[in-house]
């Protein structure tokens, strides 16, 4: 890929760059993809940016005469995926390597701004050989970039987010220890609107909180297996006063444990992750917290379980089977006040899916199909029973995709 310097980026950068060193020293690589992406569902789903980002299908909603409004098959295409990205080098900082990255897409912010130019990633780093750290926006730390799935984004199965951070990545030899302190920017959790009391999504929960989400990683990277461990404590303030207006500091805290791994053997690869915690709503995941009475300023957190696991062969013909598992645990306490869930989903008990697909490789061009089955168990919430969830129905959707990306 063509290398080219950094001055003809972006007229402020170039300014600054001009002013604290020779931009002789920096070089950007331009890198990215063009996607197109096709698929058809056998019903209407909950889901992201018209159906790019699936969760789950729909529930029933039954129309005066007893129909289900969405058993409703759908057609869908867009290149919104469509990503550029750059990474900078640069001259030695206080005796380490520094490098830059960003990296964006045409996702849009919302339904209402798809094609909108966004940034996924923005970071710099210093990497002193065994110790870094990195500034900026970046996966997760519990998503890892070792152990991803190879189509598609696995939601609501996995640790999904990218997140304003800064991390500290020290290694002794085979074992890397990571630790990270995290805020929220683009993935944000629920929490009560100040005026209504609604359950909305906002980033000012753990900003009034004053005190970032911490989360550490252990890993182990053998010739053809890797493998880790880790761990998040958060911390968010859901109101700065009561509804009768006297000031409040009552916070939830929740934690999240989590185990990945990834086995390669020649063409053939194994990986798979567990995630069990609190509070889940900001990774894309099943669940949140609730106030355990009306008009509480006291609050309980949910528990959910995740497990996921993907096999694959061949190349540059590879066959994939992706299979995944969640699991909704109800909460620590019982909920007589509102509930604060992803996407304010309070009827959610599982959900599972099973997507094989078939990838073909040829250069800088690589053409996907896939058939996802995806399962969601919706029953009644009870919030006498700490929240669990019974009568529960099952409802499935079928998609099958084709998906076809140019590298650059």
């Amino acid at each position: 890929m063509k290398k080219i310097l950094v001055m003809l980026v972006f007229a402020f950068s170039t300014n600054t760059i001009a002013q604290t060193t020779d931009k002789k020293d920096i070089n950007l690589e331009f890198k990215g993809f063009v996607r197109t992406d096709a698929f058809f569902d056998s019903r209407n789903t909950i889901s992201l940016r018209e159906g790019a980002i699936l969760l789950m299908p729909a529930n029933k909603s039954l129309d005066i005469s007893g129909g289900d409004i969405y058993d409703r098959s759908s057609l869908t295409a867009f290149a919104f995926h469509t990503r550029l990205a750059g990474s900078l080098s640069g001259p030695e900082v206080f005796g380490a390597k520094s490098s830059a990255y960003f990296e964006g897409e045409f996702f849009g912010n919302s339904d209402s701004d798809i094609h909108g130019f966004r940034l996924r990633h923005g970071f710099t780093t210093l990497d002193w050989g065994t110790t870094s750290i990195l500034f900026g926006q970046f996966w997760h730390p519990l998503f890892s970039t070792n152990v991803i799935p190879s189509f598609n984004f696995a939601v609501p199965f996995i640790p999904f987010s990218r997140n304003p951070q800064i991390k500290f990545t020290q290694k002794f030899s085979d074992v890397s220890l990571i630790i990270a302190l995290i805020t929220q920017r683009d993935f944000l959790s629920m929490g009560p609107d100040p005026i209504t009391g609604k359950s909305y999504r906002s980033a000012s929960f753990i900003r009034n909180a004053g005190i970032p989400t911490i989360d550490a990683v252990l890993q182990f990277k053998l010739s053809n297996l890797f493998i880790g461990f880790g761990g998040e404590y958060k911390i968010l303030l859901p109101r700065l006063k009561d509804l009768t207006g006297k000031k409040t500091d009552e916070k939830i805290n929740s934690f999240t444990l989590t185990a990945f791994g990834k086995l390669n053997l020649d063409d053939f690869f194994f990986q798979s992750q567990f995630v069990y915690g609190q509070n889940l709503a900001d990774i894309t995941m099943l669940g949140g917290y609730a106030a355990k009475a009306l008009d509480s300023t006291s609050y309980t957190n949910s528990n959910t379980m995740s497990v996921w696991g993907e096999i694959g062969y061949g190349k540059p013909l590879s066959f994939n089977l992706f299979v995944g598992y969640t699991k909704y645990l109800g909460t620590d306490d019982n909920v007589t006040g509102d509930y604060f869930y992803m996407g304010n989903l309070t009827n959610v008990d599982y959900v599972y899916r099973i997507a094989p697909n078939v990838q073909y490789t040829s250069g800088s061009y690589k053409i996907v199909a896939e058939v996802d089955y995806t399962t969601a168990g919706f029953g009644l919430l009870n919030k006498n029973n700490k929240s669990e969830i019974s009568d529960v129905k099952a409802i499935s959707n079928v998609r099958v995709a084709l998906a076809t990306i140019f590298y650059f």
